[in-house]
């Protein structure tokens, strides 16, 4: 699945650094002092529960949400230095929200992609059909190209916007939740996608997740947010524990390795809850 013209455009090994950055909506602060470095070709997972600060980073680092505090550098220059089309030349990024409510084509959605590369009125070029093609193919969206946006499915539609985000062709992928609309096959087809890019082609990839499994199969790195700090941060062998997992999630966690799979597996146990099991209540003396 390896794209011939996907350039590695990183020169040195870092490519985002990040340094005790605070970011947040007006006077509020969301993100808390978030300091990390990421290498050329690394696959980094954005785990934790909801309201933790996940998509607030994501937002912070392609410049939606100000910087109030702190340094954000991308390949060793201040983020807010870059114009925004030479931004989303380096970065490409997919929103947790894919609706698109005017009814393009899925093969036009795809050529969006492309926009960052071109002048103004200037018609595509050979890289850029075959940037689309490609991505088009990877994904299997090709026999949605002349159908409208609006009228796939969710997961369909899915798979047309990371279709737009690879036909981009940057450096750096921003993903918030990027198969939350998938079934099982695809979510697996697209993290190897994802990995395969990172490891033969030089991309770095950030991609918030809520499976924590699947975050364990396919990352190398694993960030860990709660109240928009900082709780585990780094290879998934070493943070990937039932120290750090019951601390961010605040329920009893199992951590495992399955025979032959070579990462670590979580398991989550149902506790038993008085509100809905009547343990200590009236109603269950009653019954």
């Amino acid at each position: 699945m390896r794209d011939p013209i996907y350039k590695k455009k990183a020169d040195g090994n870092i490519v985002l650094s990040l340094q005790y950055v605070c970011a947040g909506y007006g006077n509020r602060f969301r993100l808390r002092n978030i300091t990390f470095s990421l290498q050329r070709g690394c696959f980094l997972g954005i785990l934790g529960p909801n309201g933790s600060g996940k998509t607030t980073l994501l937002n912070t680092l392609c410049g939606v949400v100000p910087l109030q505090s702190g340094k954000i550098e991308l390949f060793g220059k201040p983020l807010q230095t870059y114009s925004g089309k030479k931004r989303a030349a380096l970065m490409a990024v997919l929103a947790q929200d894919t609706a698109i409510h005017f009814p393009f084509r899925c093969s036009d959605v795809v050529w969006m992609g492309r926009f960052p590369h071109r002048k103004r009125f200037q018609p595509p070029g050979e890289d850029d059909i075959r940037a689309v093609n490609w991505a088009m193919k990877v994904t299997e969206t090709e026999t949605l190209a002349e159908r409208l946006i609006t009228e796939v499915s969710g997961g369909e539609r899915q798979r047309v916007m990371l279709a737009r985000v690879l036909a981009q062709k940057t450096p750096i992928l921003l993903l918030d939740e990027p198969t939350s609309a998938m079934d099982v096959r695809w979510t697996l087809r697209t993290f190897g996608l994802l990995k395969e890019l990172c490891q033969k082609d030089g991309a770095t990839v950030i991609a918030i997740m809520h499976d924590i499994n699947m975050a364990a199969l396919f990352c190398d790195l694993l960030l860990f947010l709660k109240n928009g700090e900082m709780l585990g941060m780094g290879a998934v062998q070493d943070v990937l524990s039932v120290d750090v997992l019951e601390e961010v999630y605040g329920t009893k966690a199992f951590v495992y390795q399955p025979d032959g799979l070579g990462r670590p597996q979580v398991i989550f146990p149902p506790e038993p809850d008085p509100y809905y099991f009547g343990a200590g209540s009236e109603s269950s003396e009653n019954t």
